[in-house]
């Protein structure tokens, strides 16, 4: 049975690449089957949008890095047929920019 898999990322500033929560669920037929979360470690300290999502710095000190986290995220995301975000042009964009600045290859 065909699935997919939606993301939904939280960032902590303006920098694209300073995603600090992930959420990810993969849906078959029209049951989630499965569901993830996590803290992200972004590369700096600056949080703007803890009044959108309530993180802080120290909420994700402790966190592993997107570097450290993108082999588990990678795996749910390559078994899916197709990848789905609420606002796809922000979610891809963070994605993107997280890999380019770990020097991750991202997913087609």
């Amino acid at each position: 049975m065909p699935a997919f898999a939606a993301i939904d990322f939280e960032t902590a500033n303006y920098s694209p690449d300073s995603a600090c929560a992930v959420g990810l669920v993969v849906v078959q037929g029209s049951r989630i089957v499965y569901r993830e979360h996590h803290l992200i470690r972004p590369p700096d300290r600056w949080f703007a949008f803890t009044h959108v999502h309530g993180l802080t710095w120290e909420d994700v000190r402790d966190a592993p890095t997107f570097a450290e986290l993108w082999p588990v995220l990678h795996e749910t995301i390559a078994e899916a047929d197709f990848l789905a975000a609420h606002n796809a042009s922000f979610d891809r964009r963070v994605m993107e920019s997280c890999c380019r600045t770990y020097g991750l290859a991202r997913p087609s």
